[in-house]
Parts: structure tokens; sequence; C-alpha cells
């Protein structure tokens, strides 16, 4: 009885550690793959080879097949539009809508609606 359990527990950590990348990000599936890997999903994938070494290179081929251990190029634009060396300081002076549309418009260098703006 104590051996069943034990490989029934090894089963189940094997199937929860399985092909993480697949189950948590799903939606890179049909994406355009960055080929930049994502670090936690690599990790993750790769303390399955804790339990042994079929679930670990089980779960990075399957999520190397699906694409899901790399980042989307999505998720890298919206992560560099995102990133604090891209962020540059403005001074506003007035705080109203049309104030912060004044000062964005000038520091772009294009018009910005004063509606376009959200709080």
């Amino acid at each position: 009885m104590k051996r069943f359990l034990s490989l029934a527990l090894t089963l189940v950590m094997a199937f929860a550690f399985c092909s993480c990348g697949t189950v948590f990000h799903g939606d890179r599936r049909d994406k355009q793959a960055s080929h930049q890997i994502d670090v936690l999903t690599f990790t993750l994938d790769c303390c399955g080879l804790i339990l042994g070494i079929v679930p670990g290179v089980i779960s990075l081929i399957v999520d190397y097949s699906n694409d899901t251990i790399y980042y989307s190029v999505d998720e890298l634009k919206n992560k560099a539009e995102l990133s604090p060396s891209t962020m540059k300081s403005i001074h506003v002076t007035d705080m109203s809508r049309e104030g912060i549309a004044k000062a964005l418009s000038k520091e772009l260098g294009r018009p910005i609606a004063p509606e376009s703006i959200v709080f």
C-alpha cells in the first residue's frame, strides 16, 4: 500500500510540473514567439528534473514545441514600453486634463487630445 501511494504521488507531481508553460501561459501557443526564454517557466520546467529525468525532459520538450517557454512578441513589446529605462519624467504645472495634454504635446512633439487622458 505504501508503495502504491508513493507511486501515485510521484505521478501526480510529475503531471503537476509537466509542461507548466503550456498550463500557465496557454495564450502564447498561437502567438509569434520572440525566442527570448521566460526564465520562470524554464526554471519550473527544470524543477521536473527533481522528480526524474523523464518528467523534466517531457515538460521542456512540450513547452519548447508549443513555444510557451518563450515570451511572445507582444509581451516583449509591452514590457519594453513600460520599461523604467525608457520612461521620462516631465514637469506639469497644471494637473488638469488640459494642462497634462499641453505638457505631453510639448514633450512628444505631437498633439495630444485632453479627452484621451484618463485618470
